[in-house]
């Protein structure tokens, strides 16, 4: 962590989700960055969380939160109900200072599937008070062409944590896309924030799905820098996380991964160098 940054800079597995787990540790250490976000994968499930965390001793790279996986797989759970308690307990076992699930793309939450969700989320803030953990809910992106759901409105979202005594993990590609202001929303969110996945979202037309987890810098939706220097005003130390696509960082060729990531990287720091915090 630099000196006039306040939180720390980590960097998703999913972002070399493709990569064996060894090698992203060694990619995103070279890369500069302060710690890990792991997203639930095969390798994982076989190796166990104990191989994780030798490689976070290993690479110094501590592992801040817990992600389910990006694409299912076999082995990992399919009910609403487990899926969320296993994060939870991976969370858990990775010592990790919280867990992410993804909010519901629901119309209703009265439907059989919306109940195993919820059942679920009561569950497993069960688990994160006992375990001194941090559970977030990601927020949503509006889809294009289609019908909002319940969980695309902010209000509704900021609403449904606080009833369920959930913390907030801000996307900023899927606020860009939704056509959200980064500063009014983390504005909005305040003190509730425990994670950031920090990624630059492209709008070429209202009729097309947004190109989003890009790297900062290469989207048109807003000022990513400003939003970072809001949060350093408002006094928040959880991770910014790093959320790109494998696209953004070189995809399997190690070294252009490394400068690419560095690059991405830097984009903080100088958001802090040309700009004064108030």
């Amino acid at each position: 962590m630099q000196d006039n940054i306040p939180f720390r800079v980590s960097c998703s597995t999913g972002t070399l989700y493709h990569l064996p787990l060894k090698l992203a540790f060694s990619i995103i250490k070279q890369a500069g960055f302060d710690g890990v976000e792991i997203d639930a994968s095969p390798e994982l499930l076989i190796r166990g969380a104990a191989y994780a965390k030798k490689l976070a001793r290993e690479f110094n790279l501590p592992i801040y939160t817990f992600h389910p996986p990006l694409y299912p797989f076999p082995g990992w759970p399919k009910a609403q109900t487990e899926r969320i308690l296993a994060v939870a307990r991976f969370a858990q076992d990775l010592d990790c200072e919280s867990f992410v699930i993804h909010a519901p793309k629901s119309y209703s939450l009265a439907t059989p599937r919306a109940k195993q969700y919820l059942n679920g989320v009561h569950l497993g803030v069960a688990f994160a008070e006992q375990h001194q953990l941090k559970f977030g809910l990601e927020t949503a992106q509006k889809p294009v062409k289609k019908k909002p759901r319940l969980f695309d409105s902010l209000d509704y979202f900021i609403d449904f944590t606080d009833k369920n005594k959930l913390s907030v993990v801000y996307d900023t590609g899927h606020s860009g896309a939704s056509g959200e202001d980064f500063v009014r929303s983390a504005q909005y969110i305040g003190g509730r924030l425990c994670n950031v996945h920090f990624n630059d979202v492209f709008i070429e037309s209202p009729q097309r799905k947004a190109k989003t987890h890009l790297a900062p810098g290469k989207g048109n939706c807003g000022d990513l820098a400003a939003f970072l220097r809001e949060l350093a005003r408002q006094h928040y130390t959880g991770p910014v996380t790093y959320e790109l696509s494998p696209f953004e960082a070189g995809l399997g060729i190690p070294q252009i991964a490394i400068q690419k990531l560095r690059d991405a990287r830097s984009f903080v720091q100088k958001a802090f160098d040309s700009g004064s915090n108030t």
